[in-house]
């Protein structure tokens, strides 16, 4: 199978190729961030930072890392590493040693519990709800927030078959790339749903819109307010902010 956006793994585990990307991971330093692209960066990020708080707001700075980097054990054996420390690992050390700016970057906690739970899908290019959740757990964490570790969560999990009949959105973007999406084959992914981190007797209210998410909750008894700035991999961290900020 070859294609120019998608790299396919071992045991079905797809992989996008973006530009660059498999050249970041192989750890070809050209392609890391300049020293330039790293101050202009840092300046940005602190001037950012800075303006929210003169308006007595607190910034928190969340980096999601890609499935390969998490789950290198699938990617193709020809594909060799000169380096396992990527341009992502480069930012976020040079910011958080160069800067206060809080980070949230759970990549430590994605590899520790990799193989015990599958965090990504297969055939996306996003993490599943549990790779949601250890972000989830090491951001409240940065909020002084106690949230229960993975381990003490009741976790369902569904098949492909199961999640279309319940009306759970298949996460399969690179299959789909590849128009194999409608194989029963690219289609046996499993599901993960967190059962237990509800709390009950919780009232709480949302507004969905196409690119807007508001929640009133009363889990917490203050007034503070919240603002998340998310691209693709916080979609499946929604529910949880529902519930837990």
């Amino acid at each position: 199978m070859f294609s120019r956006r998608v790299l396919l793994g071992k045991y079905k585990w797809l992989f996008f190729k973006n530009p660059n990307l498999t050249e970041k991971y192989i750890g070809i330093e050209k392609y890391n961030f300049t020293e330039k692209e790293l101050e202009i960066a840092k300046n940005n990020l602190i001037h950012f930072r800075d303006e929210l708080k003169k308006k007595n707001i607190d910034f928190i700075f969340m980096v999601c890392p890609d499935k390969q980097f998490i789950y290198s054990k699938y990617m193709p054996d020809y594909i060799k590493r000169k380096s396992t420390k990527n341009g992502t690992d480069i930012f976020v050390e040079y910011i958080k040693n160069n800067t206060d700016i809080k980070v949230v970057y759970p990549k430590e906690e994605l590899l520790k519990y990799k193989d015990k739970y599958q965090l990504y899908y297969k055939y996306d290019a996003h993490w599943n709800t549990l790779g949601a959740y250890i972000e989830y757990t090491q951001l409240m964490k940065s909020l002084n927030l106690y949230i229960d570790n993975i381990d003490n969560v009741d976790i369902k999990d569904f098949d492909g078959n199961q999640s279309y009949n319940l009306g759970v959105y298949q996460y399969n973007d690179m299959a789909y790339l590849l128009s194999l999406n409608s194989l029963k084959y690219y289609n046996d992914d499993k599901t993960y749903i967190i059962s237990n981190y509800i709390i009950k007797n919780y009232a709480t209210n949302y507004y969905i819109s196409s690119e807007n998410f508001s929640f009133n909750s009363k889990l917490y008894n203050n007034k503070s307010n919240i603002m998340i700035i998310i691209d693709s991999f916080g979609l499946n961290m929604i529910g949880l902010y529902r519930y837990g900020i």
